[in-house]
């Protein structure tokens, strides 16, 4: 069907361009072409037969469809997007932070908080907007925790356990500490002002994956030896769960989070629960 109709086009549109188009005579190398009403006429002082080639116009028709459904997606899509308040998250960023164990189960357990160090960045964000100041957000990073001791006393590993004990007396110690890597998934209800440019903060949980832990003990033997000792697979609670807060101004932001899971089970290492504060360079 779509072909006759192109067809009846066709010659519609080349009976009205003959019949505006006005008689042409060509005079070429003593022939005369005479072309009129569409019709090509051809006279030659001469016998020979002649070839010509005359010239022809090309059209190109293109059509365009559209997609019902496509275009209610689209539309509706296009929509929403331009109806969705403006929210800049703040859960991305990359954070140091300060550990401190508290409510440790061994009385020779007590970590230094100034060098127990925390290393993290949550690159990964996606909110559920409630208005230009309002949202739920989810987000997806890396963390490395660890508790570094005080004094001369230090960690061991024990059947996959942590126990503590004391150093050998004429042993020097340079550190004993705990070091856990895993994923964080923090979920948070955002408050902003300014669509982020200003004051901003957020309160919620985070989700704790912990995927390597190991104790490292650093010393020097009784004849001045340097020694460091490295043990794997420590066996803390697979998952732990913490409590996140976080306030801050622009780009800079202040963050807490305190863990209420152990990240032992109860009598399997120093550390039951722990605090954290520190610095965010939220993107």
């Amino acid at each position: 069907m779509k072909k006759i109709v192109l067809t009846m086009a066709m010659m519609v549109a080349t009976s009205v361009y003959a019949e505006v188009m006005p008689d042409t005579t060509i005079v070429h190398n003593g022939h005369s072409v005479t072309i009129t009403d569409g019709s090509l006429n051809i006279s030659s002082t001469e016998s020979r037969t002649n070839t010509y080639e005359t010239q022809y116009y090309e059209w190109t028709i293109s059509e365009s469809f559209n997609l019902p459904l496509l275009d209610m997606m689209t539309g509706k899509k296009k929509k929403n997007m331009a109806n969705k308040p403006h929210f800049e998250s703040k859960i991305t960023g990359f954070y140091v932070g300060f550990n401190k164990a508290i409510d440790s189960p061994s009385d020779m357990f007590d970590n230094d908080m100034g060098r127990s160090i925390e290393l993290g960045f949550t690159f990964v964000e996606e909110s559920k907007v409630i208005s230009e100041n309002v949202a739920f957000t989810a987000g997806f990073g890396l963390n490395w925790r660890n508790f570094k001791l005080t004094d001369d006393n230090w960690m061991h590993k024990c059947g996959g356990y942590v126990e503590m004990s004391e150093i050998p007396a004429k042993w020097e110690l340079e550190y004993s500490k705990l070091r856990v890597f895993g994923f964080s998934l923090p979920m948070v209800v955002e408050l902003q002002q300014k669509h982020g440019r200003g004051f901003h903060g957020y309160v919620g949980a985070a989700a704790d994956f912990r995927l390597a832990k190991r104790v490292v003990n650093v010393y020097y033997d009784d004849q001045d030896v340097h020694h460091k000792n490295t043990r794997k697979h420590v066996r803390t609670l697979p998952v732990g769960c913490d409590v996140v807060a976080q306030v801050g101004y622009r780009d800079l932001a202040v963050y807490a989070k305190y863990s209420p899971v152990r990240l032992f089970e109860e009598g399997r290492g120093p550390i039951d629960k722990a605090l954290t504060v520190g610095l965010k360079w939220c993107w």
